[in-house]
């Protein structure tokens, strides 16, 4: 069999290890045709040629393995099969479970072992010992949910960790990044007090980037640019006590939100990069969300996709809803006045050939909130090879909130597997005098037809007459 070998750091924090009952990891096939955790070093602790343990499971929490907190700590993996994918959980406040924040360490992206990872240990953590499991799976990568559910192929080793003081200056560990359109703000833990932050656009070489100073675990780095992408480095500072400076760690990256946008706003898709199934994306200053677990997509297509070419352009953006009833939806960037006055969206759209679907139009406060989402209207977009060009308002008699700020369009569960073409959309202010929506026709006799709409207005015409015959100053007309 080929072994594989896999390179990372790992770090963790630790409280003291009490006596718990820890759930028993299950597989239905297990390691029985190699998929074992087979070597295991961890620092200068090394656990090897342990082949598949009984049931797939191997406690070996007399085994103490030491890591430093604040500093890196390498660890090897080898499997007896040909692909293989490993996580890494810790029980922080010993509670006899992996299910609390920050008790999943990390997880393998891919199963390629020629590639190395790092996992920094915070230099806050609690020295002391505590339960570590490390499972591996051939199927694909595991989630932080899974270190008790059941897999197909794969083995668990529990192994207990001793956090220990690096030596030398520590390493400060990253917490967030977060930005405004003109600042962004980094935090980090650390038990020192004096950090140095550096940052440029990405891939610039460091020592040639912005260089700025923190004396606590949180810096806002002002008068940055809107839309812009930036990378940061945090270096902790140890020479007040002769210990010199930490390594660089980092980059950290981010882009700076757009300005919010004032009105008439038009995006046609031509301006931005192509995405994927496997890489949904938005126009420059939209954004793409979805319902959490949501199986569809959505992005920017380029040329002719299934039922539509773009309607204008070599551009459109596809909206697919899969077999769930969870929302796949783009947002507008905020809109300067959308809370004053009436604001209407207008979009071309198409739908897979041969069926009909719906969409949803609404606001939200978050673009990166799926449950933000407040739905205003619901629009029927007809099936087959044709552009149509559809029309909501957004406004405090329909729904609207008068708070949120993004306009959006979201994916419905009205059909599945349904695929929704959207182009040259625009939004502005919509007219005083909104007309009539929903129209459609009731009971329809010998000499009369019966007209059903949604209206705002005080009273509501309705003219009418022969089929390309009749003008407007020709036209009967009746009023309600």
């Amino acid at each position: 069999m080929k072994k594989l070998l896999l390179s990372l750091v790992l770090a963790c924090s630790a409280f003291a290890v009490q006596a718990q009952t820890y759930c028993t990891p299950v597989y239905s096939t297990g390691c029985a045709v190699g998929d074992d955790i087979d070597d295991v070093f961890i620092g200068t602790f090394q656990d090897t040629n342990t082949g598949c343990s009984a049931n797939h499971y191997q406690v070996s929490t007399g085994d103490t393995v030491d890591i430093s907190r604040g500093a890196f700590t390498t660890v090897q993996f080898t499997s007896n099969y040909s692909t293989q994918y490993f996580a890494i959980w810790v029980d922080f406040n010993e509670d006899g479970d992996f299910d609390d924040a920050n008790e999943f360490l990390w997880s393998s992206a891919n199963n390629n072992w020629s590639a190395s990872d790092s996992i920094l240990v915070p230099p806050t953590a609690a020295l002391g010992t505590y339960r570590m499991r490390i499972r591996s799976s051939f199927s694909a990568t595991i989630q932080s949910t899974e270190s008790c559910l059941s897999l197909s192929y794969g083995e668990v080793h529990d192994y207990t960790a001793r956090v220990v003081d690096a030596p030398g200056c520590s390493l400060p560990y990253f917490s967030g990044i977060s930005a405004t359109d003109s600042s962004v703000t980094l935090d980090w833990l650390s038990n020192d007090t004096n950090f140095v932050i550096e940052y440029g656009a990405p891939g610039f070489t460091v020592g040639q980037g912005t260089v700025v100073y923190a004396s606590t675990t949180t810096l806002t780095a002002g008068n940055l640019s809107p839309n812009t992408a930036y990378e940061f480095y945090i270096q902790t500072n140890c020479s007040g006590t002769g210990n010199g400076y930490s390594a660089n760690v980092g980059p950290y990256y981010i882009k700076t939100l757009c300005v919010p946008a004032s009105t008439p706003l038009f995006e046609g898709f031509e301006n931005d990069s192509l995405g994927s199934f496997s890489n949904p994306n938005a126009p420059s200053c939209w954004f793409y969300t979805e319902d959490a677990g949501a199986f569809g997509y959505g992005y920017l297509n380029g040329g002719s996709t299934w039922a539509l070419s773009p309607k204008n352009g070599n551009q459109l953006y596809y909206l697919y809803n899969s077999s769930d009833s969870l929302r796949e939806i783009l947002v507008s960037p905020a809109i300067i006045g959308l809370d004053s006055g009436v604001k209407q969206i207008e979009f071309y759209a198409g739908a897979t050939t041969g069926a009909t679907a719906e969409v949803l139009v609404g606001t939200m406060s978050d673009p990166n909130d799926a449950s933000t989402f407040e739905v205003i209207d619901s629009v029927t977009i007809t099936g087959g090879s044709n552009w149509n060009k559809y029309t909501s308002y957004i406004y405090a008699a329909a729904g609207y909130n008068m708070s949120d700020m993004h306009i959006a369009i979201a994916s419905s569960s009205t059909n599945t597997f349904t695929a929704v073409y959207l182009d040259d959309i625009s939004i502005d202010n919509g007219p005083q005098c909104l007309p009539p929506t929903a129209l459609s026709t009731g009971t329809i006799g010998i000499d009369s037809a019966e007209i059903i709409f949604n209206s705002t207005g005080i009273a509501s015409y309705l003219e009418y007459g022969l089929p390309d015959l009749f003008l407007p100053s020709t036209r009967e007309q009746e009023r309600w």
